[in-house]
């Protein structure tokens, strides 16, 4: 398959297969796990799992970070060297340093091509579908600020829930604060989280995981169409609670097959081990 003349460039928070990547020509920016002095790539090794310290909390040792500066600025040289046109399609600002390193490796080649950068405010499905239209309409000639301009307008169609039981895991990653990781813990609380302006946010709490999944089946079955609907897991491979729940959904009156996905190292290390989550692409608004 030829490569269309304007270039499309993602981060591996997108959850785009590296193999579908390469044969559309979308360059894909590896976030990474660097972790006890070994440096582990998304997409290409399996996520190593949170590291635990002698004091028994989770994430230490250990950071999930987008791919460095420099490997955007040789993206940036090799895309500039086969086209005047470069969509940059990247994980939430809020959430990861990509758009922040993409702009500043951008600079010196403004004024010489046209590179768009545009600023998803989310992770996963939610760039993942960006990312397969703009490479759609790449392939029909279409020029950058056509293809940013329509990928701005999807990401308003995206939406996710999350759970997890891993409290000191969203304690780590800031979702929730240390004194309400705290408290969860003691009243056994398991925490609903959203996207928010980009951030992930724990925006409702239930008593179990059991209640936590219920609210996600919930949260499914309130859309009225469900083009694109997957499950993600945070475990290496999907379990019993995932099947579930990707089951439940299946059988909801005009949704769509429902995909089961790892969910990449930027979520999992978020969400810890157990976390859990839907994500959604709906054409209509929310029912009543």
């Amino acid at each position: 398959m030829s490569k269309p003349n304007t270039r499309i460039l993602t981060d591996s928070a997108a959850l785009i297969d590296l193999q579908w990547a390469r044969e559309r020509g979308v360059t894909v920016m590896q976030h990474r796990v660097i972790r006890n002095g070994a440096t582990f790539l998304d997409g290409a090794d399996p996520w190593p799992g949170l590291a635990v310290p002698a004091q028994g909390g989770a994430g230490a040792g250990g950071r999930v970070d987008a791919a460095p500066l420099e490997d955007y600025e040789s993206a940036f040289q090799q895309l500039a060297s086969s086209s005047n046109d470069i969509v940059a399609i990247l994980s939430s600002a809020a959430m990861s340093p990509a758009v922040a390193r993409a702009r500043k490796a951008a600079a010196p080649l403004h004024g010489s091509r046209a590179i768009t950068i545009v600023d998803t405010r989310h992770v996963g499905l939610g760039v993942e579908i960006l990312v397969r239209a703009a490479t759609e309409l790449a392939e029909q000639g279409a020029d950058a600020e056509a293809i940013a301009l329509r990928v701005r307008g999807l990401r308003q169609r995206v939406y996710a829930a999350f759970a997890s039981e891993d409290l000191m895991a969203l304690s780590a990653s800031g979702i929730l604060r240390p004194a309400q990781g705290h408290l969860g813990r003691l009243l056994n609380v398991v925490p609903i989280i959203t996207i928010e302006d980009g951030r992930l946010a724990a925006t409702e709490k239930v008593r179990s995981i059991e209640r936590a999944l219920e609210r996600l089946c919930d949260f499914g079955a309130e859309f009225e169409t469900l083009e694109e609907a997957v499950v993600l897991h945070a475990a290496r491979e999907p379990d019993a609670r995932s099947r579930s729940l990707a089951r439940q959904l299946q059988a909801i009156p005009g949704g769509a097959d429902v995909r089961l996905r790892q969910a990449g190292y930027y979520l999992s290390e978020a969400l810890g081990p157990s976390g859990i989550g839907l994500m959604i692409y709906s054409s209509r608004v929310l029912t009543d």
